[in-house]
């Protein structure tokens, strides 16, 4: 069955990114510039070449900072979570939840990744996908379960999961119903701590329903930034790697 094209992406940036303040607290982690362009512009671009034309973006730290973005890219509709320092990753994707009603693209605001991520996801011909990649060993890694193409796991300690295949790369393709299951899921939670991971926590939780596809790109060029060394890694060695990638397509 064909899957109904998705035209909206949600993306989390309302953390502290506390891992990165000794050298970078004047604005959010997803501001944080490679190369001439912020991660998140970079993804704003990336996006709007393949096909989306709303983005949800869910700020709290420092959200003033996000402004002369969202004054550039008319496509963009924030909301606020209010209790960012006190509360994980699922809850600002609770907050945006009135903003989405069809199937959309989840991302987080600090990662540097090549165009075909996203071509693979929308590609994919399942209605719930999670993009994994192999091991990048770059520290901070969410080991992802999804051994026969179905996610059965996500976990930072690899040593809990039956079987490791590849890492979590922070893009997801979110159909309806899975999305109904995180919140219904959340909302129980929640009543004793906003502190629950949407990956880790939430997803994982759910993925017994066998609802969530694993979508592997082994080789993909990817890079989440949580700290200095990981930020120095992106501009030392990986985006050197994606420019060359570039234009050695650009050039076939």
């Amino acid at each position: 069955m064909l899957t109904p094209p998705i035209t909206t992406a949600l993306i989390l940036a309302a953390g502290l990114g506390g891992r990165l303040r000794t050298m970078w607290s004047h604005a959010p982690k997803g501001l944080l510039p490679v190369g001439a362009t912020s991660l998140l512009e970079r993804s704003l671009e990336q996006l709007l070449r393949c096909g989306i034309a709303k983005v949800v973006l869910v700020t709290g730290h420092q959200a003033d900072q996000f402004t002369p973005l969202v004054e550039r890219y008319p496509c963009i509709q924030t909301v606020y979570n209010p209790f960012y320092a006190t509360s994980g990753s699922m809850y600002s994707l609770y907050c945006a939840r009135a903003l989405v009603s069809g199937p959309f693209l989840l991302l987080e605001a600090d990662l540097l990744y090549e165009d075909r991520a996203l071509h693979a996801l929308l590609a994919s011909p399942d209605e719930s996908a999670l993009l994994v990649s192999g091991f990048t060993g770059s520290g901070d890694e969410v080991y992802v379960d999804a051994v026969g193409g179905r996610v059965n796991g996500l976990s930072k300690h690899r040593e809990r999961l039956a079987a490791v295949s590849g890492e979590m790369v922070g893009i997801t393709k979110v159909a309806p119903r899975l999305f109904q299951r995180m919140v219904a899921y959340a909302e129980t939670i929640f009543a004793q701590t906003l502190q629950l991971e949407y990956c880790s926590g939430c997803l994982n939780a759910v993925a017994a329903t066998g609802e969530l596809a694993s979508c592997t790109v082994e080789d993909l060029l990817w890079a989440e930034i949580d700290d200095a060394a990981q930020w120095r890694r992106v501009q030392e060695t990986l985006f050197p790697r994606l420019l060359a990638a570039h234009a050695e397509q650009a050039a076939r």
